[in-house]
């Protein structure tokens, strides 16, 4: 970027330091960019107090009274599973039965998708979205403290063995569509998926089920990302579980989970489901019990933000106060064109870098202060 010196990176082995971007190694930088550009645009609409792929289904008197409760119990089903994301088993455990009516406190609005209906039956997948601070406060008057840090985004590869046949970097097969259902993007470890086209697919695949570092390492060089995990399923109709892995260099350090889950004939896409989600749960407790994701106290970041305007000033203000984890946006000094502002936020620096990159920010050293600027 033309004007400025350098960039607050992100490393995964020596964590943010300030590199010298020169603007005639533009090709490069600009390489780097597209690349980021297959990988950030979801995660700039990632949220981990939104719940998706909630099956639901009622019966009633009526549709539309089916579809009401349809919609109440999934709503119910959305904030368990919040919870079983953000809160430890312990604390979890301890917490009261949530009331109705405390539910639509913490509840800020849901969609529908997939809806279908009969004369007396309702059934659809829901999305739910959480209000963070009803979520916090309603932890607080139970005595668990909430202090949520986002890991670094993942890539997920999946492997599908179902019978003899074998599908990787394909993208289209029942294992992969799974994934593709699940909201990765809004789980404490943020996870995408591969195109899985004809550049994933001269990557050497049996390189890539071995969770070969090098196979992997050309992946997350393609997504741009410092993490990948390779998810297994096996399946076979004439067994009575499928089960499932997951390994691979994750945020946490090493992953290597085993799950099964019960198959019931004809219902193979729900026990996809449940796995899917067992192994995914499994790698969110792995980071949430990590340093990186405890947040054990609050950092202070310095910098200024430049703005054409005062709209331009207030809506970068409000998506600074809207990131997870980031408890104040103080303004030290405010001038005409620029701002200088104090971030109070949990967990450590690195964290708070890579969702600025998910808004499209990013901080670079001017030689006298750090700024932020457009990616």
């Amino acid at each position: 970027m033309p004007g400025r010196a350098g960039k607050l990176c992100t490393s995964a082995k020596t964590g943010p330091t300030a590199k010298v971007v020169h603007w005639a190694g533009a090709t490069v930088f600009s390489v780097f960019l597209a690349a980021l550009a297959l990988t950030w645009p979801q995660f700039a609409r990632a949220n981990i107090f939104t719940v998706s792929d909630i099956e639901i289904s009622a019966t009633a008197s009526t549709a539309n009274e089916a579809k009401q409760i349809a919609i109440a119990e999934g709503q119910s089903k959305a904030l368990a599973a919040l919870l079983d994301r953000l809160i430890t088993p312990e604390d979890l455990a301890n917490l009261p039965e949530i009331e109705p009516e405390m539910l639509q406190q913490v509840v800020i609005g849901f969609s529908l998708d997939n809806e279908r209906t009969g004369p007396t039956q309702y059934l659809a997948s829901l999305t739910v979205r959480f209000h963070p601070d009803a979520i916090e406060l309603l932890l607080a008057q139970n005595g668990i403290k909430l202090s949520i840090v986002k890991s670094p985004p993942t890539l997920l590869v999946p492997v599908f063995w179902n019978a003899n046949q074998l599908s990787v970097l394909s993208g289209v097969d029942a294992w992969t569509e799974t994934f593709r259902r699940l909201g990765l993007q809004n789980r404490l470890v943020p996870l995408l998926q591969p195109l899985g086209d004809a550049a994933d697919a001269a990557i050497d695949r049996e390189a890539v089920i071995a969770a070969d570092d090098l196979a992997l390492g050309q992946l997350m060089a393609r997504y741009a990302v410092e993490y990948a995990v390779v998810a297994t399923a096996i399946y076979a109709p004439d067994k009575a579980v499928v089960s499932g892995t997951l390994t691979g260099p994750g945020p946490a350090g090493d992953v290597n989970i085993q799950k099964q889950i019960e198959l019931v004939p004809g219902n193979e896409a729900k026990a996809f489901r449940d796995l899917a989600n067992a192994l995914l749960d499994a790698l969110d407790q792995q980071w949430r019990n990590s340093e990186g994701g405890s947040a054990a106290g609050s950092e202070d970041f310095a910098f200024v933000v430049p703005f054409r305007d005062l709209p331009e000033w207030v809506g970068v203000r409000d998506r600074l106060e809207t990131m997870v984890g980031v408890k104040s946006v103080d303004v030290a000094a405010l001038a005409a064109g620029s701002a200088s502002v104090v971030v109070k936020f949990d967990g450590d620096l690195r964290a708070f870098l890579y969702q600025l990159e998910g808004l499209g920010f990013a901080i670079y050293d001017t030689g006298e202060r750090w700024e932020l600027g457009p990616l």
